[in-house]
């Protein structure tokens, strides 16, 4: 099937889930939630707490269809075009013991080391965000080449990593982006720039936390020296 073809099928597809989440969201009287708050308060919460329109996406597999497939193909293929970065033991470590000493960004770090992301350098992903020194795909993460992987980069992308489990692939790109999932998938198989919007919760959370740790990090002795640049 040409690229044509597939984006018209994606647009298609998405249409017929919208329909579906709308009559869904009718029925249960459902109202969309302030994705902002929820992002700030974090992972933590009662299933009560999660957006409803959000419980009911998860509900209708079709709902993540546009997305899921051009998502795997777009990591695919982009990881025959990197190289693998060896993350040095001590930003694990540092962010270890940061997670430890500062309780409210312990949920997001946390879960984002327990997922055991991989680091890589290059894939032409990164390249639809032309600013962007970094990537995160969910469990893989890329790097622009020529651009070192810092202890800075390395939390602020980890918690990217976190809020991928927290809120799923389509709900925390479509939140990031600003744009429904149909959009993001037909960018992706045009290989069209996408870049976050300027409101995006995730990306303030990302930042304010890696703020935080290069501050806790000026107070900290490591073996190696390891301190932060000056921006992400």
């Amino acid at each position: 099937m040409g690229l044509g073809k597939f984006a018209k099928k994606v647009g298609r597809g998405a249409k017929k889930a919208a329909k579906k989440v709308g009559r869904g969201a009718k029925k249960a009287g459902a109202v969309a939630l302030d994705t902002t708050d929820t992002v700030l308060r974090g992972p933590g919460r009662a299933l009560h707490d999660v957006p409803v329109l959000g419980r009911i996406a998860d509900s209708i597999p079709s709902i993540r269809d546009p997305l899921a497939p051009v998502f795997e193909a777009v990591v695919a293929t982009s990881l025959a075009k990197s190289d693998p970065i060896n993350v040095p033991e001590e930003y694990t470590e540092l962010v270890r013991r940061y997670a430890t000493d500062v309780e409210q960004d312990r949920a997001w770090l946390a879960r984002g080391l327990r997922a055991k992301p991989r680091f890589h350098h290059g894939g032409w992903v990164i390249k639809m965000q032309p600013a962007a020194g970094a990537m995160t795909m969910d469990n893989d993460v890329f790097v622009r080449r020529g651009r070192s992987l810092d202890v800075r980069l390395y939390v602020h992308e980890l918690v990217h990593v976190g809020q991928y489990k927290t809120f799923g692939r389509t709900d925390f790109l479509t939140t990031y982006f600003g744009l429904s999932a149909a959009t993001i998938a037909y960018r992706w198989v045009r290989r069209r720039p996408t870049e976050p919007t300027r409101s995006s919760p995730h990306e303030k959370s990302a930042y304010a936390i890696d703020k935080r740790f290069c501050t806790w990090l000026e107070s900290q002795t490591t073996s190696s020296g390891t301190t932060c640049p000056d921006t992400t």
